[in-house]
């Protein structure tokens, strides 16, 4: 659950880094990038971002495979003959 709710804090993260890669969108917020760091550069990390958190959220877990027993009888003649996977 953990890896999920990280997953999709990367997710925004990243997609918030490539809108923001965009000269547009940063001149409609009046944001400006530090002169050091490239358009390029944010939208690889926020690609980067982006693929990371869907690994994250979408990927699949082992669960381990639950054993249900089968009785027979009744009551306390009752008695486990088998195992049935769920």
């Amino acid at each position: 659950m953990v890896n999920k709710i990280f997953g999709y804090i990367l997710i925004a993260l990243g997609a918030i880094a490539v809108l923001l890669s965009y000269s547009g969108i940063r001149t409609t917020l009046n944001i400006s990038l530090p002169s050091g760091i490239s358009e390029l550069i944010i939208m690889l990390i926020g690609i980067i971002l982006l693929f990371i958190g869907a690994f994250l959220t979408f990927k699949k877990t082992n669960k381990q495979i639950a054993e249900v027993p089968i009785y027979e009888g009744q009551g306390k003649k009752r008695r486990i003959v088998a195992y049935q996977r769920h």
